[in-house]
């Protein structure tokens, strides 16, 4: 009896973890006890896994299409409605990594085609009808906005964090053995700074935004340009001052 009972409850999770109407377009979407998940009608997900920890919420709204993406929240994602997340032109999958309470939002008809990756109740808000592409990375540990009507090129990095603490070798060390095989393992968060990016921004290619910049609105950056710290006041084009030398053979 004691079996019959433990299998029945097994089952009973299963059952209310897994929505298997998304089986049959190649997706897992696990949804675990104690947690939300709101998904509204002609949501579309295709070959991808999301994953709802307890306690978190996850919020998909009307004609939202997810296709070969990895969606993880221990925190809370809201997905307005006409929302694209995809990879793309990626042999991998565009992926949404949301740990420690973080957040994301996303304003509708918004396309996602990149890595973001949220820690420590880190805070991501992108605007409506902005586009960031293959091969981007956002990583949050504080808090980053992103306005309206912007384009994020390819391979762009825009980190609020230092993503590691410089640890004495030491400490470091005990650190990678303790948790082997994860290394670069972090026991408090590195030193951050917001990270604001006004409306109608173009982001060039390969460009990095790093912790501390505010960007205001209808800027462009350029190809591979850096930028630590600063403020970009309205309507600038930012490049970054390349020199070189011309010799004699």
């Amino acid at each position: 009896m004691d079996l019959i009972r433990k299998l029945t409850g097994y089952i009973n999770i299963i059952i209310y973890q897994l929505q298997y109407k998304y089986l049959f377009s190649g997706s897992i979407v696990i949804v675990k006890p104690g947690s939300s998940c709101y998904i509204e009608r002609n949501v579309k997900i295709v070959n991808s896994k999301i994953t709802v920890c307890s306690g978190s919420t996850l919020e998909i709204k009307k004609n939202t299409k997810i296709n070969k993406a990895v969606l993880y929240v221990e925190g809370k994602l809201t997905v307005e409605p006409d929302c694209i997340i995809e990879n793309g032109d990626s042999p991998g999958k565009a992926t949404i990594l949301i740990y420690n309470g973080g957040l994301l939002e996303i304003d509708n008809n918004t396309r996602l085609r990149c890595k973001i990756w949220i820690r420590y109740g880190g805070k991501v808000k992108i605007g409506k009808y902005t586009n960031i592409n293959e091969g981007t990375e956002i990583r949050s540990d504080d808090q980053i906005h992103i306005g309206d009507f912007c384009m994020i090129s390819y391979n762009c990095v825009i980190w609020d964090t230092n993503t590691h603490n410089i640890y004495p070798d030491e400490e470091r060390r005990k650190l990678t053995v303790n948790y082997y095989p994860k290394f670069g393992h972090e026991i408090e968060k590195p030193k951050t700074a917001k990270i604001y990016i006004g409306n109608d921004c173009w982001i060039g290619r390969e460009a990095v935004i790093l912790k501390g910049v505010t960007i205001k609105n209808s800027v462009v950056v350029g190809y591979r340009t850096m930028l630590s710290k600063g403020i970009i006041e309205d309507n600038k084009t930012v490049i970054q001052d390349i020199s070189y030398r011309v010799l004699d053979k």
